[in-house]
């Protein structure tokens, strides 16, 4: 009886050896950083003037987007709307006014 208890931790400790010996040589490789880089976010708040509602602008400086949030205090609860993305990269990329030769 003592001698298989024996031969079964022998045999426990030769299998941790070994995932032990796997981990430490195999290629530590970070799974997560292969999505890319995060995009960049400039959150600006804001209120309404005379309103009852609270802003907050978010751009996405990486993909040039505006989009925003406004929260609204409703009695014990609130409520928070959020606006369509604007696309601000069309709106950078108007052509430039001719510039005019003269005196």
């Amino acid at each position: 009886m003592k001698n298989s208890i024996l031969w079964a931790l022998v045999a426990l400790n030769g299998v941790l050896l070994s995932v032990l010996a796997f981990r430490a040589t195999s290629e530590n490789q970070a799974i997560a950083a292969q999505a890319g880089r995060p995009n960049d976010y400039l959150l600006i708040s804001g209120d309404i003037p005379g309103g009852p509602s609270s802003l907050v602008f978010v751009l996405d400086t990486t993909n040039a987007v505006l989009g925003g949030m406004a929260f609204t205090q409703q009695g014990a609860k609130g409520k928070l709307d959020t606006m369509p993305p604007i696309d601000l990269s069309r709106h950078f990329e108007e052509p430039e006014a001719p510039v005019k030769k003269g005196r």
